[in-house]
């Protein structure tokens, strides 16, 4: 399995591949970086959750792949707005994301709802219900009771609640597209600030190997 440093110098390549004939690329550092990195991997994922929401329209009746775009367009979406102590990344906050639309806080709060008692933890939810009961050998009377389960397992949403979804992942890339180009600017400008053009040719990432 390929370490961090290890897809770090594969991407690296990817840019130079990409951009490197007819520019110089150069390393941003992690701090400088970070809240611009964080907020593309989101547009990432959202973007990623609305091709698993054309999938689950084209799919009607394979309950795996079904379930596994549904469970994963979930944690996918909770990813956004939960913390990433570790990383010390940027989240994104519901009192300010949702603060002119009450109509979209109460979808994300669906969402996350699903995220918290569904997904990442067994909790009490309509989308997971399940009875353990005891059957009791009518013919052989002598044989021992047995203690059996079912359950009841959302895979998919209706359509209309599907459109909902859809509409709040289109907004909140809006919101992202703004926080990614206010990174970008602050980033810019910082660069240039921090590091003088000695030190940025020291940078350039165009001779990796």
């Amino acid at each position: 399995m390929e370490t961090r440093n290890e897809k770090l110098i594969y991407l690296v390549k990817k840019a130079v591949a990409e951009y490197g004939a007819d520019n110089n690329i150069v390393a941003i550092p992690g701090f400088l970086s970070k809240s611009f990195i964080a907020y593309c991997a989101m547009r990432e994922d959202l973007m990623l959750s609305l091709k698993y929401i054309e999938h689950l329209r084209t799919i009607p009746s394979d309950a795996v792949i079904r379930s596994a775009l549904y469970y994963t367009l979930i944690s996918n979406y909770g990813k956004c707005f939960t913390d990433a102590k570790k990383s010390k990344s940027p989240k994104l906050e519901p009192l300010e994301i949702f603060k002119n639309s009450e109509n979209l806080l109460k979808i994300h709060e669906f969402m996350m709802g699903l995220r918290h008692e569904f997904i990442a933890h067994r909790g009490e939810t309509d989308s997971e219900v399940g009875i353990a009961f005891m059957v009791f050998p009518v013919r052989r009377p002598d044989e021992n009771a047995q203690i059996r389960f079912k359950q009841l397992k959302d895979i998919s949403l209706k359509e209309n609640k599907i459109m909902e979804i859809e509409k709040l992942l289109n907004f909140i890339l809006s919101i992202l597209e703004q926080k990614i180009e206010k990174c970008s600017n602050k980033i810019y400008k910082s660069f240039f600030e921090l590091f003088t053009e000695k030190e940025i040719e020291v940078m350039i990432m165009n001779g990796i190997k």
